[in-house]
């Protein structure tokens, strides 16, 4: 039976597929910390909310964007 974390990890984790799908950089970067250090698919350290929307923002821009997690384990 899923616990409370389990509910919540899988929460962001749609959230975060959602938009994705859009390439919704708001609502992407709305995800995580407001001091997030974050690294994408290149080698830029990107800082902050601004920094993660300004990575998102910048990717190029694909008729069907989608992502994928599997094995997810919440402790």
């Amino acid at each position: 039976m899923p616990d409370e974390a389990d509910d919540i990890v899988s929460a962001i984790i749609a959230k975060w597929c959602a938009g994705f799908a859009k390439l919704d950089a708001a609502a992407l970067s709305s995800l995580y910390a407001a001091n997030a250090f974050f690294f994408g698919s290149n080698p830029k350290l990107y800082r902050g909310r601004d920094g993660v929307a300004d990575y998102f923002n910048g990717l190029p821009r694909w008729s069907s964007a989608s992502a994928v997690f599997s094995e997810v384990q919440v402790a």
